[in-house]
């Protein structure tokens, strides 16, 4: 699974990264890293981050889901679903922007 920065300068692997909350931040460490992390995301409110990741881990479980169906069921799941659904079922999740949460 691939995830993005709030901004969308950022895609990293999301099995060798780990998430964290900072008061409004959403920051990643990549395996080994002991720094502060690198920011993914920053909202108004510690509640607005705490949904962020929310959806991360939702993603996150859609797209393991996906991943066990037939090929055949994928494509009609696919054909159905809108665009950002899409990209969770193939993988990617963006951090949502403040005013989409």
């Amino acid at each position: 699974m691939r995830i993005i920065s709030q901004n969308g300068w950022i895609s990293i692997p999301f099995e060798i990264t780990a998430f964290h909350m900072t008061g409004t931040f959403i920051r990643m460490n990549m395996a080994g890293d002991t720094g502060k992390g690198t920011v993914m995301a920053e909202y108004r409110t510690p509640e607005k981050a705490e949904k962020a990741i929310q959806l991360l881990h939702e993603a996150y479980i859609v797209n393991e889901n996906f991943k066990k169906m037939d090929a055949e069921l994928q494509l009609q799941i696919l054909g159905c679903a809108e665009k950002e659904t899409q990209l969770q079922y193939g993988g990617i999740f963006q951090f949502p922007k403040e005013e989409d949460l």
